[in-house]
């Protein structure tokens, strides 16, 4: 049977077919079908959204750089995600959002008094620090930030498409498109798909079939520790950190991604042993501490020594400016990616004027 399975006619009739179910392509997805709009995602992961979007925890900081300073882009994108995930918390759904706050701890006193003029953000000097962080310099509280679990946030926006009549299919691998006179003809794994427009959001992965920009792809990494730390705030920089709540057992977990390659990283080591593990960034030694783990212990030392629970590695899609792109590639055929780190910082607002175009395109 085609993997399309039983329903496979009934989404001939699709208004927009949304190619990738990360962060870009779920919240798309997510506002055309509550816009009224025949949606269908496919994705190629049996188990869900891969590449950044499957990152364990994401920080939600406009603040960035070295500057510290935000983009009118970055504010109007973090006031769009916490619109969208009350939105989904009104539906009964859980994003799993917190709007904690993000902290950035100064490297020295100069990138200090610089961070203490800027207009939208709260100086804490050394001693108003929480004292499980190591902040000698001082730091910048960005208060309407936070972090995510995308996971969840991914969950819910499929779910709230769902209620509002859009359909997932999941482990359907689009391998190419064509144009016709009153629409576009995916070809897939599973069969043909037939719809008025497609959008194609697969970020750093590329299909041979597909004509996509041709963006570039950063590797970085992540790792779940599992850690004694009861921090109020997560942590941006150049080290990225979240921390989990502590349970019955006085450990929490910690969230801490970073990196910036060409290549992936090697597959870190959990359990100790003595021979080397070779990778494509070089051999790593069984049972030693990891970079990330080493850069976060030095902004809170309680992590020294944590467990590593979980390794995880993805690439994301950039464009040298760093600015993402959403705009027509064809007639019938749009592009929504090049996130660039940025993908749940900037997803809604970029989602919601595609969204837009999309409509006012079908209503034509």
């Amino acid at each position: 049977m085609s993997r399309l399975g039983s329903e496979g006619t009934a989404h001939s009739a699709v208004d927009v077919l949304v190619i990738g179910g990360g962060i870009a392509g779920a919240t798309l997805h997510y506002h055309l079908a509550r816009s009224g709009v025949s949606s269908l995602l496919v994705d190629a992961g049996a188990d869900g959204a891969s590449g950044a979007s499957s990152v364990p925890a994401a920080l939600l900081n406009p603040n960035r750089g070295r500057s510290g300073r935000s983009s009118l882009a970055d504010q109007e994108g973090l006031a769009a995600f916490w619109r969208l995930t009350n939105e989904l918390v009104a539906a009964g759904l859980d994003p799993g959002a917190m709007r904690s706050g993000v902290l950035r701890v100064a490297d020295n006193p100069r990138q200090a008094r610089a961070w203490r003029r800027l207009p939208d953000t709260t100086w804490l000097e050394p001693g108003a620090v929480d004292p499980v962080y190591h902040a000698p310099f001082g730091a910048m509280l960005v208060e309407r930030g936070g972090w995510v679990r995308p996971a969840l946030l991914l969950s819910a926006l499929a779910a709230g498409a769902a209620a509002a009549g859009g359909r997932t299919l999941r482990g359907v691998d689009v391998g190419g498109l064509s144009e016709t006179p009153t629409g576009v003809n995916a070809t897939t794994d599973g069969g043909t798909i037939v719809a008025r427009k497609a959008v194609l959001c697969s970020g750093a992965a590329r299909r041979p079939g597909l004509r996509q920009p041709g963006f570039e792809a950063v590797w970085g990494e992540a790792l779940v520790l599992s850690a004694p730390v009861a921090a109020p705030y997560p942590l941006a920089g150049a080290v990225v950190a979240a921390f989990g709540t502590v349970g019955a057992t006085g450990m929490a977990e910690v969230y801490v991604t970073g990196g910036h390659s060409a290549t992936p990283a090697p597959i870190w080591p959990q359990e100790p042993a003595s021979e080397p593990v070779g990778g494509p960034a070089g051999a790593l030694v069984r049972g030693a501490e990891h970079p990330l783990l080493a850069a976060l212990a030095w902004q809170v030392p309680g992590v020294a020594g944590a467990r590593v629970v979980r390794h995880w590695v993805g690439a994301r899609a950039k464009r040298p400016s760093g600015e993402p792109v959403a705009r027509r590639l064809t007639r019938n055929v749009h592009v929504l990616g090049a996130l660039g780190g940025r993908g749940f910082l900037r997803a809604a607002t970029l989602a919601e004027a595609l969204g837009r175009r999309l409509v006012a395109e079908l209503a034509r």
